[in-house]
């Protein structure tokens, strides 16, 4: 068996399993690879565009009337970005700035804007940013939202309330 190695032929025997590994060391790098690029996609500034079903799902987690009204006339920008492996979804208003910060697959400890401590892990599957987010205490609601591009210039987040099926948030923000 010869190969190539960096234009040189190598006439090393390897063994069935030494390939097998070699192979899976390939195939591990190139879904790293790509992982990273189409994470990569995520990367920048957003603005909201769009919200539909938003005061529905704040009132379905308990969110107070005067927060829920404020969170709907705002015009948020979320900023995605990435450090040795470390993500960022910084979301801004003129009221307030909010940080997500993780690894992916790595669970986490979590008080989300509305005041729930939550167990959060946040995964890239199929394409899609994943955040699931379960509430510690008992009576307090757990979420799901996807963060989705849709072109290049179009960020779609779906956010959904464990155990309330019909409600299902959409918002859409846009590159600037």
């Amino acid at each position: 068996y010869q190969r190539r190695v960096h234009g040189t032929v190598c006439n090393q025997t390897y063994s069935c399993q030494h390939l097998l590994y070699c192979g899976y060391i390939w195939l591990l790098f190139q879904n790293l690879t790509n992982l990273t690029a189409a994470m990569d996609a995520f990367k920048g500034k957003f603005e909201r565009t769009s919200a539909e079903q938003y005061e529905e799902f704040l009132k379905a987690l308990d969110v107070n009337f005067l927060l829920r009204k404020a969170a709907t006339v705002s015009t948020p920008v979320m900023e995605v970005s990435e450090e040795g492996g470390a993500w960022t979804i910084k979301t801004s208003t003129t009221l307030k700035t909010m940080e997500l910060k993780f690894k992916l697959g790595e669970e986490f400890e979590e008080t989300t804007p509305d005041g729930r401590e939550v167990t959060a892990v946040v995964t890239f599957e199929d394409g899609k940013i994943v955040t699931v987010q379960k509430a510690k205490k008992e009576g307090q609601k757990s979420t799901k939202s996807v963060r989705e591009m849709n072109g290049a210039d179009e960020m779609v987040y779906t956010m959904t309330v464990d155990g309330n099926d019909d409600l299902k948030c959409v918002q859409k923000f846009k590159r600037v």
